[in-house]
């Protein structure tokens, strides 16, 4: 804080007084002030920094369950090339896939959905997977591709 003290400077008749200032620093109330302020600011942008931690937890959630979804049409793509293999006892279609964990620990449970054999072939089916996290409601990703066949059986 600076504060400015007069004294009447006997060198000088003419001027009766002189300005001397004494600069004694930063005292504890612009401290303290200062250290408020900052507190106000910290307190402002405290929920924008947990709505960002959540909805990060979030995008990593289904970043995960389209990783799985991806992954479980990747599968199909690589299965057998007859309708009978793919659909039947056994096969992609008739098969659960089990539940995967990830780094955080979510389980997540994907779901197969395959259509019915082509009439001509070759011809393709339609392949949809769904993924939902277990004990929540929802599905958090679904993808649907086309694999080809080459023969009924």
């Amino acid at each position: 804080m600076r504060t400015a003290r007069y004294r009447v400077a006997p060198s000088d008749p003419s001027r009766s007084h002189v300005a001397v200032r004494a600069d004694q620093g930063i005292g504890l109330v612009e401290i303290v002030i200062c250290i408020f302020l900052i507190g106000l600011l910290a307190i402002a942008f405290i929920p924008l920094f947990v709505q960002g931690m959540q909805l990060a937890a979030r995008n990593a959630t289904i970043a995960s369950a389209t990783q799985i979804a991806n992954e479980q049409l990747e599968i199909a793509r690589g299965t057998a090339t007859s309708c009978a293999a793919f659909v039947g006892a056994g096969g992609y279609g008739a098969s659960t896939p089990p539940v995967a964990i990830d780094a955080r620990g979510n389980s997540y449970q994907a779901t197969r959905t395959v259509g019915s054999c082509p009439a001509i072939y070759p011809g393709i089916v339609q392949v949809s997977v769904s993924v939902v996290k277990v004990g929540a409601a929802g599905s958090l990703a679904t993808a649907t591709t086309y694999v080809r066949l080459t023969a009924a059986s």
